[in-house]
């Protein structure tokens, strides 16, 4: 019984139809997180500097 359960549910997963998304929104949306990593990085590197001034 498990193993039928198994393959509905993989046949239901397959039957949902997920929004494809074109190359411009998924180039935009990879810039836009490069660009939250990279501002992340900055904030977290100037975080320890200040940490570590305090700490002096």
């Amino acid at each position: 019984m498990d193993k039928e359960s198994n393959n509905i549910e993989r046949d239901v997963d397959m039957a949902i139809a997920k929004d494809p998304k074109n190359g411009i929104q998924q180039n935009i949306a990879n810039e836009h997180k490069r660009k939250i990593s990279k501002a992340l990085k900055e904030v977290t590197s100037q975080h320890s500097k200040l940490l570590k001034k305090l700490a002096e």
